[in-house]
């Protein structure tokens, strides 16, 4: 305001004096308010600039602070999500773990059990083989010599050795046994107290008997046999599927 003052003031003393010392200052001070008015006014834009940046970057910085805070409640529910996970995984694993080491034990157990009965299954099975067997060449021995019509003494003998021989199978019952003694009790008593034609007559008529009784032993020991085979098998079958 005082330079605007002084600077009229000026001008208008130098009106009156045109090219004196005091117009070129008037002039010079015109030119330095002129300098100065645009200088002030490039600095209020510079100014403006500065507040409108300064403005922008604190409502990006806002804008950045709240889109953290977000992320990061969003990052804290992720990870207490994943802590939630890892414990419920971390139980699972332990009750496949003791479940695990529970079958593992069973199938030790079954695997003891199942060799057992496997090794009795193949002794039993031996046996009834043997059994079987015998109980045959017995039947076809008989049957052999009753179509000849007679028996003869040797015939008689191998037979007799083989039901002596079927005496001591278990899979024989107590029934069979006792049939099969009698038997060869009464060959052993023909031949001690008759002679060869009463021995051959009464041969002939217990061997119809004994026949029976041993078709009816070999029924059995086959039917044990295939029944002892298809409970292995199934057994069998049982323990694979606990692999």
């Amino acid at each position: 305001m005082r330079v605007s003052v002084a600077c009229a003031f000026l001008a208008s003393a130098g009106a009156a004096e045109v090219k004196s010392p005091v117009t070129k200052v008037v002039q010079l001070l015109q030119g330095l308010a002129a300098k100065v008015t645009r200088e002030g006014e490039a600095e209020q834009a510079e100014y403006e600039k500065l507040v409108e940046y300064c403005e922008d970057n604190a409502k990006s910085l806002q804008h950045s602070l709240k889109n953290s805070a977000e992320k990061q409640e969003e990052l804290e529910a992720t990870v207490e999500k994943a802590n939630s996970d890892i414990e419920q995984v971390t139980t699972k694993i332990e009750e496949h773990a003791t479940a695990i080491k529970e079958a593992e034990e069973e199938l030790e157990e079954a695997t003891k059990v199942r060799n057992s009965e496997h090794k009795d299954w193949v002794t039993a099975d031996g046996e009834l083989a043997e059994t079987v067997d015998a109980l045959e060449r017995a039947s076809n021995i008989l049957k052999k010599e009753l179509n000849k019509g007679f028996l003869q003494t040797g015939s008689i003998q191998k037979v007799a050795k083989t039901i002596a021989a079927l005496l001591e199978a278990r899979s024989v019952d107590y029934a069979g046994k006792a049939k099969l003694q009698s038997f060869l009790q009464s060959q052993e008593d023909a031949a001690d107290g008759m002679d060869m034609a009463q021995n051959t007559q009464a041969s002939t008529k217990s061997v119809d008997a004994i026949l029976d009784t041993i078709d009816d032993l070999l029924k059995k020991a086959e039917g044990q046999r295939a029944e002892a085979q298809k409970k292995e098998t199934t057994a069998q079958f049982n323990y694979d599927m606990l692999k």
